[in-house]
């Protein structure tokens, strides 16, 4: 606990990006994913329709850390095509659906397991300024696991930063975790640990933090609603 703390310190106080990540052997950052989870001490753990969610800020820092694991009534491979569609387009909708505060999205693909991200936040208050973040994600499989790993993505040509946004930074590896209960079931785990940069008052980040792991919850409504909708479609012939 004490190396994570001073992990985080520092990156909010010396401003260290840890652009390294970016070039990272993909085992080592699924094994610095499960590390996230296994030593922060997570606060405020509860269940929230059926997700159970956590959170954690230190002392005087805008990082924001925060999980959320649910169970999913589809199979793993489900999840992880609605993570990681086939298409720029499909991706930018399934960002915009588990995303709350998505207001803008854009994608690019760099091979069959990895892609860029560049997304626009709108954290719900007019005179709080919009943020905008950039994070790769990276597929990988682990002993029966899938792993959607983002990290900190220092630079994308396309999108330089603009001067009406505030340009947050992920800080720690994060991303998804989905592992096989059954045929027809998985547990899936969100991680996220995020620098919001600029100012935002201490009750909105709070509130960012303790609400961001929802975004499992979106995501298993919108996926079992679909499920649910073709298995009625497929009943019907």
């Amino acid at each position: 606990l004490e190396g994570v703390a001073k992990m985080f310190v520092c990156c909010q106080k010396k401003r260290v990006v840890m652009d390294s990540e970016e070039s990272m052997p993909i085992h080592q950052l699924a094994e610095q994913m499960e590390r996230f989870d296994q030593n922060i001490p997570w606060k405020a753990v509860h269940i929230e329709d059926g997700t159970t969610l956590g959170w954690y800020r230190l002392e005087d820092s805008p990082v924001v850390l925060a999980k959320g694991t649910t169970v999913m009534n589809v199979p793993a491979q489900t999840v992880s095509q609605f993570i990681f569609p086939q298409t720029a387009e499909a991706s930018v909708q399934s960002i915009k659906t588990v995303y709350d505060i998505a207001k803008d999205a854009d994608v690019r693909f760099q091979g069959a397991d990895q892609m860029q991200v560049w997304m626009r936040m709108c954290l719900g208050v007019s005179w709080v300024q919009d943020r905008e973040i950039l994070f790769t994600m990276k597929r990988y499989e682990s002993n029966g696991a899938t792993f959607f790993i983002m990290t900190h993505l220092s630079n994308w040509d396309k999108h330089p930063p603009k001067p009406d946004l505030v340009r947050a930074h992920i800080v720690h590896t994060g991303g998804y975790i989905i592992r096989p209960l059954s045929e027809n079931s998985c547990s899936v785990t969100f991680l996220t640990s995020a620098d919001m940069k600029g100012w935002i008052p201490l009750w909105l980040a709070n509130r960012f933090s303790m609400t961001t792991g929802r975004v499992v919850t979106f995501m298993r409504k919108h996926i079992e609603s679909d499920s649910s909708a073709s298995v009625s479609q497929s009943s019907a012939f």
